[in-house]
């Protein structure tokens, strides 16, 4: 970055195309530079590319003239210099905690890394002992839930990564149980399902082993209405079955 300023310390924008950025190295190859953009606060930017390891030297002109420092060394590194942190994804029961080493997964040189810094989860509370955190969900909260945390390395470098809980409720999988106050031919009265998240958007799938399932967004019942006679009809003598007419 260039900052651009007057003889009273005023930035001076809008020179853009005055600036230049040039390479000073004896070894130019696979090194190339783009255009100068301005921040709209007297400050300057210019993107480079360079394709091999090393150190190169560069200036910065100013409508042909070189702005100290010059030239200033600018070090390259392959990508295994930089450290590289990974998402975690871990599971926790309703009701109880989870700790885990954050940097079990992630990549760091020289095997040495600390974090430096985390943020709160929306829904539960986070200590940290050295590499490990402790995850404590709300009480009866069951879902979802997100926080992140940087890492450094021995050379100072950072990355950081997120860390999305997934809370699982008690069982972990939706049971029904019969109401043994309602006969038993007739199946179930009815089940309720619950989520702690009314914001976020679940798919429900229910399926009956054996037998056929109606579901009904409301509750179902037979009544006789004022304006309608309740009727019961037999096709015939030999008929097996009975037709039950009213209105649901």
């Amino acid at each position: 970055m260039v900052q651009l300023m007057d003889s009273f310390s005023n930035p001076v924008m809008s020179q853009q195309s005055l600036l230049n950025l040039e390479i000073a190295s004896v070894n130019r190859s696979g090194f190339s530079t783009g255009i100068f953009v301005g921040n709209n606060d007297g400050s300057y930017t210019c993107p480079f590319l360079a394709k091999d390891v090393g150190t190169y030297e560069m200036c910065v002109s100013f409508d042909g003239k070189r702005l100290a420092p010059c030239p200033f060394g600018v070090n390259v590194y392959s990508g295994e210099y930089f450290p590289k942190a990974y998402d975690d994804k871990i599971a926790v029961w309703e009701d109880e905690s989870v700790a885990f080493d954050v940097l079990a997964n992630d990549y760091f040189a020289g095997n040495n890394a600390s974090i430096i810094e985390f943020s709160k989860p929306g829904r539960g509370s986070l200590l940290k002992y050295g590499n490990l955190f402790r995850y404590t969900p709300y009480q009866d909260y069951w879902g979802n839930d997100s926080f992140m945390y940087t890492i450094v390395d021995v050379n100072q470098n950072l990355a950081s990564a997120d860390i999305p809980p997934q809370l699982i409720s008690f069982p972990s999988l939706l049971q029904a149980t019969e109401d043994m106050i309602s006969p038993r031919y007739g199946g179930f009265s009815g089940f309720e399902i619950r989520y702690s998240e009314p914001m976020e958007k679940i798919a429900l799938t229910i399926s009956a082993d054996s037998g056929t399932l109606f579901l009904s967004p409301m509750l179902v019942q037979f009544g006789q209405p004022i304006w309608e006679e309740f009727s019961v009809t037999k096709e015939d003598d030999e008929a097996k079955s009975l037709i039950l007419q009213n209105a649901v």
